[in-house]
């Protein structure tokens, strides 16, 4: 079906691009800071491990689609012949934010202090995940034909909680502390920026 505004796939691409580098650049301030300060006070060991934790299921996810022919085709059985829409900004955001969520996890490796550890919470979600997760593994081998992409959508699911709790822990240690200091607020600001741009494109996309 041609689309009714013949540049709605072009802006598509810009807001595509855009969210990726906002995203992509959300990372970084936080590793700046946690290098010049040789020190993880102030961040929340909880958000960082619900980050790893969501970018490593988001990295599954989003390379399943992209590369993965069996997801692909499952993917296409059940919608109706349509094609999904991970593209090649959504993977090399994946690949970057997943490495730089471990790079900022081997800094407060690096850095913490001994009271500084994960809450009894995010040691029961961390757990709830894991459990689950070696459960839908062990349904995929007994069908590895749809088991496959119904992981893939748990992974996605599991990236969509993370995203949803991982504030949450930070902005209890910010409350505690009476204080910021620590946390880059470039984080949130350009996360916000590009959860945005991210929304539009999705918008766009359906419409187009």
């Amino acid at each position: 079906m041609n689309s009714p505004w013949p540049q709605a796939p072009l802006l598509s691409a810009i807001l595509g691009w855009g969210y990726f580098l906002a995203w992509s650049a959300s990372f970084w301030p936080q590793l700046v800071i946690n290098y010049r300060r040789k020190s993880v006070d102030g961040l929340s060991l909880d958000f960082l491990a619900y980050n790893i934790v969501g970018f490593s299921c988001y990295s599954v996810y989003t390379l399943s689609f992209y590369f993965s022919s069996s997801v692909q085709q499952e993917f296409k059985r059940r919608n109706d012949g349509r094609e999904n829409l991970v593209a090649t900004n959504d993977v090399v955001f994946a690949i970057h934010a997943w490495a730089l969520t471990i790079a900022t996890g081997l800094q407060a490796v690096r850095y913490r202090r001994r009271r500084h550890s994960l809450s009894g919470f995010a040691k029961l979600v961390l757990a709830a995940f894991f459990a689950s997760t070696v459960l839908m593994l062990g349904w995929t081998v007994d069908e590895p034909v749809t088991g496959a992409l119904d992981l893939v959508y748990f992974l996605g699911s599991w990236k969509l909680v993370m995203s949803l709790i991982k504030y949450i822990p930070q902005m209890w240690v910010n409350f505690r502390d009476k204080s910021t200091e620590g946390w880059s607020i470039h984080n949130i600001l350009l996360d916000s920026t590009g959860g945005i741009l991210s929304l539009t494109q999705l918008f766009l996309d359906a419409w187009i």
